[in-house]
């Protein structure tokens, strides 16, 4: 990616270490606050265009550090999921390509939200937000296809127990993904539009890599299609004698030549060849 180069080595100092790690403890600690100080605080972070309009700009970026869940033992499971998915991601792109590519996903989630509130106001984006905002976890399922994409062969132990190749999690993440589009999309076109600008930093990465795969292929197909056809059947003969009509299939010992006349004869009835 030339221009992810460039703009490393002109702003690569805006990179976050571990910011991954950052976000969930961030989502831990506000677990921690929601259950033991106050259950309105989640209220005061959900990401809302109405109130950022009205000045309420901490929720561009509050929503991010929400609980993807409030039970304890999911939450955990979930959490520790998401560091490794984070920590693999970084270990393959660096610091500053996995920082571009989280704040990627947020823009483009927060994107999503205010077209479907200023397309359908606030029954359109409840619909948006509910299905690909809390249940969803975009900027954690964005990820894991980042993850899955770049090393399809990882296996991990699903629960701790059950040993699976992450490319099928992420495949059934994206099945999950495209049963929202299609419901969300029948309440709405301009929500299936929103959904997929709400995953739009994947589609602009691994996008065009996709779109070259499927034209290599495809390539691959016709070039080979062409070559079979090019190919003669097995009943077709290659050599034919100009006298006896001998082919290789008809006598396979026999050798071919073409003669002066551009015709071709076996051996036996090469032209200027002395009769035994």
């Amino acid at each position: 990616m030339p221009l992810v180069d460039s703009l490393e080595r002109k702003f690569g100092s805006i990179a976050i270490p571990g910011i991954v790690r950052i976000l969930v403890g961030f989502q831990l600690l506000t677990y921690l606050l929601i259950e033991l100080v106050n259950n309105q605080i989640a209220m005061q972070l959900m990401l809302d265009p109405h109130q950022i309009l009205q000045g309420e700009i901490w929720r561009l970026v509050s929503w991010v550090i929400l609980p993807p869940s409030m039970n304890p033992l999911f939450l955990l499971i979930v959490l520790f999921f998401t560091v490794f998915l984070g920590d693999m991601l970084e270990s393959m792109w660096g610091s500053f390509r996995l920082t571009l590519y989280v704040i990627g996903g947020i823009v483009g989630f927060v994107a999503a939200a205010f077209l479907a509130y200023a397309t359908l106001g606030y029954s359109g984006f409840a619909a948006f937000y509910l299905s690909a905002g809390t249940s969803g976890y975009l900027w954690v399922t964005v990820i894991l296809f980042a993850v899955a994409v770049l090393n399809p062969s990882l296996q991990i132990s699903l629960y701790g127990v059950i040993p699976v190749k992450l490319v099928w999690v992420a495949i059934f993440r994206g099945g999950v993904l495209l049963i929202e589009f299609v419901q969300l999309t029948r309440i709405h076109p301009i929500l299936g539009v929103s959904l997929l600008l709400a995953i739009s930093n994947f589609l602009i990465v691994f996008g065009p890599r996709a779109i070259r795969q499927i034209r290599q292929r495809g390539e691959v197909a016709a070039r080979r299609r062409k070559f079979d056809s090019a190919k003669l059947p097995e009943t077709e003969s290659l050599h034919r004698c100009g006298v006896c009509g001998k082919t290789e299939h008809s006598d396979p010992d026999q050798e071919f030549r073409v003669a002066a006349d551009g015709e071709e004869y076996c051996t036996e009835h090469l032209p200027g060849r002395s009769a035994d």
